[in-house]
């Protein structure tokens, strides 16, 4: 064991090289007497461990020795390997104050028991002198980052993370909200993060609103997910008991989402995740929340947001999934509408329909319409895509007006016009019928014309439709047990 050097002071993050590592990873496969050399040298970093966190409590003199002295359990092992399965998991929780070891407690639990790799807390309110000590010892060998340098009286948000996982880099901070840019290193896909704690009253909260719309703008092709604990909520259904409030606050609210483009993900559990009184009948809002924008969404298909029980904060956790959008497989197939209204719709049934197929009369029908199947992929088809050909026949219509303006009195273009004119209006139904039956809204009746407002909510639409069917399978399962 010539490469380990037990005399060597060992920090937090150093407790597990690369040989320990090897052994818990495939300890079967070394030697016995390597493994027990492995293990008396992990014995002695513990030791030099325990004795340094005991000389850190005699300096500081600001906790309880308990509190640093500990033998390494689940937590540390957790910690300290980076080891965990399933790890695109974001969770923010607004503990309420992190001064109590039970909070802390929690809070690795979390981490541990639901297998995140990146974690924000909100409203820690650890005073700037202890933020160091406090969360080094949290995250162990994680990375962290805080706002604190910006808070006057405690600090308000903190964001650690697992750095085999992810890679976060700060790009701006306030006392209310922290930007970043989060890189998920399995995938190599990066996005932008907006943590935000706003103030509790919506004049101080403005400033919050300020720094999301600004930010914004600097990630409009980006993806762009914000979630936090706002303070405010979007409409009064999202309140219950107390006086309904109908003040500005919930309107400026609803303008900065607007105007930054985000949508609540798709989400599951607690609705109210903030109760005024936990342990009685009290007002209970939903002032937590995580949103995303559409290139969000579309990168990360089918990322949903669990919010928790409360337990030991007025606060429900977040527990966010990130899934990751993969490559489809073969599509199914999808009678578009449109080809209903060709002219040549009904000789094409007909031709199939009149072919003599052999067999009995349930394979002679699906035959049937295998064949037809193939032959509406070829017809939906013809020409090309519908959005490509309805330019180029534009241009072309464009180009014969040009022509017409020139020569008003030839037959031979004004027929090319009114020919192509007919093409280019059948091609553009077609294909506002086919994005009506993919978005499958009814309020489209005038027709929109491919709006930037009909994309995005087609999108959006893609976005909850797989959450959707999976609570269906989940209340059928439920059924069938009962």
């Amino acid at each position: 064991m010539d490469g380990m050097d037990v005399e060597k002071p060992l920090g937090m993050g150093d407790l597990f090289d690369d040989r320990v590592k090897e052994y818990v990873f495939s300890g079967s496969n070394i030697p016995e007497a390597d493994k027990l050399v492995l293990e008396q040298n992990i014995e002695e970093k513990e030791k030099q461990q325990m004795n340094k966190r005991f000389k850190e409590v005699s300096v500081c003199g600001l906790n309880k020795a308990k509190d640093y002295f500990s033998d390494p359990d689940e937590s540390d092992l957790f910690m300290m390997q980076g080891i965990v399965q399933d790890q695109e998991k974001e969770t923010f929780w607004n503990v309420r104050g992190f001064n109590n070891p039970l909070k802390r407690k929690e809070v690795v639990n979390l981490i541990i028991d639901n297998q995140v790799g990146l974690c924000a807390l909100i409203e820690t309110h650890v005073a700037r002198g202890r933020v160091k000590n406090i969360f080094d010892r949290l995250f162990r060998s994680w990375d962290w980052i805080s706002n604190s340098a910006y808070c006057r009286r405690g600090c308000k948000i903190v964001v650690g993370w697992n750095p085999a996982l992810f890679d976060v880099v700060e790009i701006i901070s306030t006392d209310q909200v922290m930007h970043c840019v989060v890189t998920d290193l399995e995938s190599n896909y990066t996005f932008h993060c907006s943590i935000v704690y706003a103030a509790n009253e919506h004049v101080n909260r403005r400033e919050v609103w300020h720094s999301l719309r600004s930010y914004s703008m600097l990630t409009t092709t980006s993806p762009l997910i914000v979630m936090g604990d706002f303070n405010a909520i979007l409409s009064s259904s999202e309140m219950q008991g107390g006086v309904e409030s109908r003040s500005p606050a919930i309107q400026e609210f609803r303008d900065c989402v607007n105007f930054i483009e985000v949508q609540d993900i798709v989400y599951s559990g607690i609705h109210f995740t903030w109760a005024g009184s936990p342990h009685g009948v009290g007002v209970v809002k939903k002032l937590d929340r995580v949103m995303a924008n559409l290139n969000f969404l579309n990168k990360f298909v089918g990322s949903s947001v669990n919010f928790l029980p409360r337990g030991v904060s007025d606060h429900s956790p977040a527990m966010v999934n990130l899934m990751l959008c993969r490559k489809r497989g073969k599509s199914s197939f999808k009678f578009n509408n449109f080809l209903a209204y060709r002219e040549n719709f009904l000789d094409l049934v007909s031709g199939v329909w009149k072919q003599r197929v052999g067999g009995v009369k349930m394979y002679q029908v699906t035959q049937k319409l295998h064949s037809m199947k193939r032959i509406f992929k070829a017809e939906s088809w013809k020409g090309g895509d519908l959005s490509t050909r309805g330019d180029v026949l534009k241009a072309k219509l464009v180009d014969v007006k040009t022509q017409l303006d020139s020569f008003p009195l030839d037959e031979e273009l004004q027929k090319r016009e009114q020919s192509i004119a007919r093409e280019y209006m059948t091609c553009k139904l077609e294909e506002e019928s086919l994005l009506k039956q993919r978005a499958k809204v009814h309020w489209l009746k005038v027709g929109d014309q491919n709006s930037k407002f009909f994309h995005k909510s087609l999108q959006a639409r893609r976005h909850k439709k797989p959450f959707l069917r999976f609570l269906m399978k989940r209340v059928t399962c439920c059924k069938e047990k009962v």
